[in-house]
């Protein structure tokens, strides 16, 4: 009796060993069923949101690409002024054989699109429009405007010669050498490629000539130099569009000049030299010669969107005896930056006008009642 007794007892403690292993085991298969759910769902939800973002650049990539479509039709279909792309049928001026666009413009109240990178909303999108004769010129450098801009981002005048002169070995032909340029055999010697002999084929190319890289401020910062030039082989400044860093490189204008400039031409066209000293407030010392106040058949579109993490620059020009009506230039991509972030924050910016929202001058606007009286 006492022997079976003892026997139950064992089984009895066997049994309930055996019944903590397995309650022990299930604890620790649910445990790690749990971690491999969460796992999982961090995994998903990564997922999703790589998609997401995936999708959203896409659908960013293809407005850019209808806005790109866009303001090329703009450029074709509307008329150049002072002002900038004028919009739609300006008062009657597609009747004309060869529209004045300039009086047109002296007091015009139709919609157009100005050229001196202000901004505009095209659905998602943001872009600026700057005209190439609001930039420097550095396929044919002006040493006259350029010492000024390199000024500003800390380039010595007797450096800039320097600068200028390399920058003038790397695009000429020649086999003669500038006084402070450099040969072929200096890049060698520097681990450089070689200069291509040839024109510029973007704003950022500089960077390649030797000593340019030596700057750093050129190339970073809120406004980069690649902002301010153009590589069209263009002549004449446009003080209509021109950026204010640039406007402050006109030898003889300090700060209050170019905000008594910048305000005047905010309301009003500069349309001759007379024009150009009361906009500044004072006589412009420079050769007249050396402004343009008309708009360039090319332009740097920029683009953003709030879901798109990198900005757009795409070069159109016009080509009226080309196989083509307008070719691109050159598109690039570069990452945000602050002042990016702003303006994409930014409300009420003007939508883009077109022509189709422009009623022409035989149409009358239909309105509704609101109140029903028919």
């Amino acid at each position: 009796m006492t022997l079976w007794k003892s026997c139950e007892c064992r089984r009895a403690m066997t049994a309930r060993r055996e019944e903590g292993f397995v309650l022990v085991a299930t604890i620790w298969f649910v445990a790690l069923l749990a971690v491999v759910a969460v796992i999982i769902a961090g995994w998903l939800e990564r997922s999703l949101g790589r998609a997401t973002a995936l999708k959203d650049r896409v659908a960013a990539h293809g407005e850019m690409i209808g806005t790109v479509d866009r303001v090329a039709f703009l450029m074709l279909t509307g008329y150049y002024s002072p002002r900038g792309i004028e919009v739609g049928n300006p008062g009657g001026l597609v009747d004309e054989a060869f529209p004045n666009t300039l009086d047109f413009a002296r007091g015009a109240g139709t919609p157009y699109i100005g050229l001196d990178d202000q901004p505009y909303r095209a659905g998602a999108i943001i872009l600026r429009l700057q005209d190439d004769h609001g930039l420097l010129n550095l396929s044919y450098p002006d040493g006259y405007f350029l010492s000024g801009v390199l000024r500003q981002y800390g380039v010595s005048d007797n450096d800039t010669g320097v600068l200028l002169d390399r920058l003038l070995d790397y695009t000429n032909k020649s086999p003669l050498i500038h006084l402070n340029g450099a040969s072929v055999d200096s890049y060698i010697r520097a681990g450089r490629p070689a200069p291509r002999d040839n024109p510029l084929l973007t704003p950022w190319e500089p960077h390649r000539v030797l000593g340019w890289d030596e700057y750093a401020n050129l190339w970073k910062g809120p406004e980069p130099f690649s902002e301010l030039v153009s590589v069209r082989a263009i002549a004449g400044l446009n003080p209509n569009t021109a950026p204010a860093a640039v406007l402050r490189a006109i030898p003889g204008l300090d700060e209050n000049a170019v905000d008594h400039l910048l305000n005047y031409r905010a309301t009003r066209l500069i349309l001759q030299p007379t024009d150009l000293d009361i906009a500044a407030g004072m006589a412009v010392p420079v050769d007249p010669l050396r402004f343009n106040y008309f708009p360039a058949d090319s332009l740097r579109l920029t683009m953003m969107a709030a879901r798109y993490p990198l900005v757009r620059e795409v070069v159109i020009r016009l080509t009226p005896i080309g196989t083509a009506p307008f070719r691109i230039d050159y598109v690039v991509e570069r990452p945000q930056t602050v002042a990016d972030r702003a303006l994409l924050s930014r409300t009420g910016i003007t939508v883009l006008p077109m022509p189709a929202d422009i009623p022409s001058p035989e149409q009358k606007p239909v309105t509704a009642n609101l109140a029903g009286g028919g």
